[in-house]
């Protein structure tokens, strides 16, 4: 308990820094009540704005003020749609998590297999094949993945349709794009942790004791190296949200990276806070999910802490 209560403790002072940069930074990057004025604005209309959003006061009142609205769910109005942050976001929120989820179900099925296979294979050609493909999905950005799978899917074939949300054709692109970005890590981390389990002792006399090597790969070794996965797959997903932001907008999603996206385009500070903190709450909460996890798949950490 104490180890959860020291763990939550940290997730939430990590919370604030996180929160008090972005508002420091998203301040820094212009004046937000230039965004209310109108062509033929006065000096008046100015000083009138900064009063009413509270920019005349002084940037760390400004966060205060910030951060007692936002625990209460207030994340504030968006300048350009005129609609409560907080209700744009769950709006469109479920259809990221949607995205992210097959995405994430796609990098699983595809990385899991072709990392075990690659290290049970070592030098075979489905090694180097898994390898490469890993290098690929690292090097290749994510957007010039999204506009070939456009070209070829949808101007070449002409069989899938090129942007919106629908029915399950919709997903098959972005999804995929998204699980090109996540996959590499699986295969990469896997191949490595299984190429260890594999050299181990309590392998080899499996191996001594005639049990099949289907056995061996898929049950003892897979099992022993899957905790180096667990810690890279709960940060993953939450990373997830930010390859999410250009997927969403190659691919016209109506996801929460679409609508950062518009807004960094319109400079509309209220909802790039809201993103920014949402985004920040999911990674904490996700390191905070691995780090007990962790702790009780190897009782050591708790030890150790």
């Amino acid at each position: 308990m104490q180890f959860i209560i020291r763990k939550l403790f940290q997730s939430f002072i990590a919370l604030i820094v996180f929160s008090a940069i972005a508002f420091g930074l998203l301040r820094l990057a212009g004046d937000p009540a230039v965004q209310f004025m109108t062509p033929d604005g006065t000096e008046e209309d100015y000083q009138r704005i900064k009063s009413r959003l509270g920019l005349d006061k002084p940037v760390y009142i400004q966060y205060i003020f910030f951060v007692a609205n936002a625990a209460k769910g207030d994340f504030g109005v968006s300048i350009f749609t005129k609609r409560p942050v907080l209700d744009s976001i769950k709006e469109m929120l479920p259809n990221s998590v949607r995205l992210i989820g097959v995405s994430a179900f796609m990098a699983f099925i595809i990385g899991i297999p072709l990392g075990v296979t690659a290290a049970s294979k070592k030098g075979k050609p489905i090694d180097t094949f898994a390898r490469v493909l890993a290098g690929l999905g690292q090097s290749l950005p994510i957007f010039w993945v999204g506009l070939m799978l456009i070209q070829l899917f949808v101007i070449n074939l002409g069989i899938l349709p090129s942007s919106g949300m629908g029915s399950w054709r919709h997903y098959l692109m972005p999804a995929f794009t998204l699980a090109f970005f996540f996959m590499p890590g699986i295969i990469r981390l896997l191949r490595s942790s299984m190429l260890e389990a594999l050299d181990s002792e309590y392998i080899r006399l499996a191996r001594i004791k005639g049990v099949s090597e289907k056995i061996i790969v898929w049950k003892h070794a897979l099992r022993n190296s899957l905790l180096p996965l667990l810690s890279y797959s709960t940060i993953y997903i939450a990373l997830l949200i930010t390859g999410a932001i250009v997927t969403e907008t190659v691919f016209a999603w109506p996801g929460v990276g679409r609508l950062c996206y518009r807004a960094i385009l319109t400079n509309d500070f209220p909802l790039i806070q809201g993103v920014v903190l949402l985004t920040a709450v999911i990674v904490i909460i996700a390191n905070f999910i691995t780090d007990i996890l962790y702790s009780y798949v190897d009782p050591r950490i708790r030890l150790k802490h």
